[in-house]
């Protein structure tokens, strides 16, 4: 497991976890996934165009779920992962924030001092 030296203020992370609390995927619509989630009726999945594309040049399309993650606990204002430590826990947790995308970054607040 890599260590977290990109975080600035790791602390920040206790108060905020959106990272946690958003679950955020990418997909070309080839199959015409992305038109079938516009269909679904919650406000709690939105769909955006991003600012990638595949490299066969087709626009990708940002998911994001706005539905928090099971091990997300929240005690005395601040958030904790049950799963942190324990090899159950997803490698791209573990990885987190080595993996992020761009747009994630825009809104870590771990990453600012």
């Amino acid at each position: 497991m890599k260590s977290h030296k990109l975080l600035k203020n790791p602390e920040a992370c206790r108060t905020c976890a959106k990272c946690c609390r958003i679950f955020t995927f990418y997909d070309h619509n080839g199959d015409g996934f992305i038109d079938r989630i516009r269909l679904l009726k919650t406000k709690k999945i939105k769909v955006e165009e991003s600012d990638f594309a595949t490299n066969e040049g087709k626009s990708l399309f940002r998911v994001i779920l706005n539905i928090p993650c099971s091990a997300l606990v929240k005690k005395k204002g601040k958030y904790f992962c049950k799963l942190f430590g324990n090899k159950k826990r997803p490698q791209m947790c573990n990885e987190y924030p080595y993996n992020m995308t761009d747009w994630e970054k825009r809104f870590c607040k771990g990453l600012k001092k």
